[in-house]
């Protein structure tokens, strides 16, 4: 039997291997487009951005990281779900900083 990597496996192992769902995640939902920073001469300032169209009933979460390592990102601000339409994103940050980077995490129903 082949599994879904293209592997040849026993046939009892094979069919214990789940097969992955379709992803229904489209390159729409992860355009992120208007990136603004504001404020940067004040203490905290703001960056703004908006997706191109978010999947209905997606959720997207903002996070943080001080690097892009795994497992070093942290979730903010509330969770967004998706609409079908643009969804957009204010996140206050501090200027102090030398430099920060920012995704957004998008996860299906």
């Amino acid at each position: 039997a082949i599994n879904s990597s293209g592997l040849s496996l026993p046939s009892a192992e094979a069919s214990a291997m789940p097969i992955a769902p379709t992803d229904p995640i489209t390159p729409e939902n992860l355009i992120v487009s208007g990136v603004t920073a504001t404020n940067l001469d004040q203490p905290v300032g703001t960056l703004s951005f908006t997706n191109g169209q978010s999947g209905n009933g997606h959720t997207y979460q903002a996070q943080w990281s001080d690097t892009r390592d795994d497992g070093s990102w942290t979730d903010f601000g509330t969770p967004l779900t998706g609409t079908g339409n643009a969804l957009e994103f204010q996140i206050a940050f501090p200027t102090a900083l030398s430099k920060r980077f920012y995704r957004v995490k998008v996860s299906l129903p």
